[in-house]
């Protein structure tokens, strides 16, 4: 397990350890899908932001988020309970095994 220091707050990453040399800068890649939406801020792999944008695709929504730095995300989100408006904050999740670590 490594711990990333990113302009968005700690993430922990248990994915592409083997390849990634240590104490380097990495680029972190996660998912659309991986990313879960949940009711509150978390400082265990939590990522906040504001909704951009909400595309509703019949089972699935698409929303893109902007994070406090200004990097924009692509969330999937199956089965959308709550759709949201523009503006508002949104609260995101992501397992360890879904921060995946590439060598810069």
């Amino acid at each position: 397990m490594v711990t990333l220091e990113t302009p968005v707050g700690k993430l922990r990453s248990s994915a592409g350890l083997e390849t990634t040399p240590r104490g380097g800068n990495v680029t972190c890649s996660i998912r659309p899908e991986a990313l879960r939406i949940v009711d509150s801020a978390s400082s265990n792999n939590g990522l906040t932001g504001k909704r951009l944008q909400t595309i509703y695709l019949g089972e699935m929504a698409q929303y893109l988020i902007e994070l406090d730095d200004g990097t924009v995300v692509r969330v999937v989100e199956m089965h959308p309970s709550h759709m949201g408006d523009r503006g508002e904050t949104v609260h995101m999740a992501v397992e360890p095994s879904d921060v995946v670590l590439l060598p810069d």
